[in-house]
């Protein structure tokens, strides 16, 4: 007879193979979640990246960058916190050659020149900006805020009446209210102060202003390095033999007058330095505003001494070709000092390759022009007469009889 398996075994049995079950499927469960993590998690680690680099405005050129990629300042106020690194490069770089770009524009000009230079440094093969672009771009800046001067002085002659009607003004509003001058030759004259603004003279002053600045941050180097010239050279390393040696014998200090010699030194070579930066702000001022004239003259000068040469039959007496030919020479070695300082100077290098016979100021250099122009008319007057005595020879008058 079959046996008849026990009711409460098979219960028992059936009760661990569920708990078996439940265990396997728990154990499951967080195993699933620890590999496959839920989409809320991905984007709550990008909102924290987000957040780690947020996006800042630049107070220079108002673009906006990376935190990561601008400098902040935590003391200023939140819109004038960050500056972008190239911005801040850039204004580093100016200032190192003495120019502040504060004092040298308006808030609106500084931020559309900070703009133009990132446009410029973008569209360059190697993404940056030189000193001598920049420094160009500045010059044209300040230019354009210079021009929107209404004028920047009075400017009248006195002339005739006739020749203010020609000009097409009121002739009988002059003759009441204009400034009256009698002249000798002309009879009344009237003076009319008439506003207006030159480009050349604008130009003029902004280089004369840049130069300023850098002349100013250069004096300060060699200032710097002259003190530092000047300054008694470290000891040298001693061993202790003869440590013990100055210890006991006592420390040799300098006297009084190798003192006062060692600061007279110093002295003088400051004096030096701050002479030798005036005299090169004056030349490059000077080049910079007669340069031009320089040029104009050369070119009459050696179109003249063309003309000379096709003279057939008669030839430049010695003097008069010796001050056509000290005159070429003097515009020449202008012309070319001149380019080379202007060069330099923009570019912020050093002058010190030129003598001091080298750096012109404005009278010397307007002297070599009225010697170019001088020589012109030595040169005109020549050609001239033998035209005219080639004419007379060519058509003499009637014979006497």
């Amino acid at each position: 007879m079959a046996a008849v398996p026990d009711q409460s075994a098979m219960v028992s049995l059936s009760s661990v193979a569920t708990e078996v079950e439940e265990g396997v499927c728990e154990a499951s469960a967080p195993a699933q979640s620890e590999e496959t993590p839920s989409a809320g998690a991905a984007v709550t680690d990008e909102q924290d990246g987000k957040e780690a680099d947020p996006l800042v405005k630049c107070r220079r050129c108002a673009a906006e960058v990376k935190a990561s990629e601008a400098v902040c300042m935590p003391k200023f106020r939140d819109d004038l916190k960050h500056t972008c690194k190239p911005c801040w490069a850039l204004n580093t770089q100016m200032s190192r050659h003495g120019i502040e770009i504060n004092k040298a524009l308006s808030e609106q000009d500084a931020i559309a020149f900070f703009v133009e230079a990132r446009e410029q440094r973008l569209n360059g093969s190697e993404n940056r900006l030189a000193y001598a672009d920049a420094r160009a771009l500045l010059k044209q800046k300040m230019v354009v805020a210079a021009a929107r001067i209404d004028s920047h002085g009075e400017d009248g002659e006195y002339q005739p009446l006739s020749y203010w009607e020609l000009k097409g003004y009121d002739s009988s509003r002059i003759s009441q209210l204009a400034d009256e001058k009698d002249h000798p030759i002309l009879g009344k004259t009237y003076r009319i102060d008439i506003s207006k603004q030159s480009t050349h003279h604008v130009n003029t002053v902004t280089e004369e202003r840049i130069l300023t600045m850098e002349s100013a941050a250069m004096e300060r180097r060699r200032g710097a390095t002259a003190a530092a010239a000047a300054a008694p050279p470290p000891a040298p390393a001693l061993e202790l033999p003869t440590l013990f040696e100055q210890e006991t014998a006592g420390k040799k200090r300098k006297s009084p007058e190798e003192k006062a010699a060692a600061q007279e030194q110093a002295k003088a070579q400051r004096l030096e330095n701050k002479k030798r930066s005036k005299l090169e702000t004056a030349a490059c001022s000077a080049a910079a505003k007669l340069l031009p004239q320089l040029k104009k003259v050369h070119q009459k000068l050696l179109a003249a001494a063309d003309k000379t040469k096709a003279v057939s039959n008669a030839s430049l007496s010695a003097e008069d070709d010796r001050t056509i030919s000290q005159a070429a020479e003097a515009l020449e070695k202008g012309i070319s000092n001149a380019t080379s300082m202007l060069a330099d100077a923009a570019k912020g290098k050093s002058l010190d390759a030129l003598s001091a016979s080298d750096l012109l100021n404005e009278k010397e250099l307007q002297k070599i022009v009225k010697d170019g122009n001088n020589a012109v008319r030595v040169a005109q007057l020549f050609v001239r007469e033998n035209k005219e005595n080639a004419a007379a020879r060519k058509n003499p008058g009637p014979k006497k009889k």
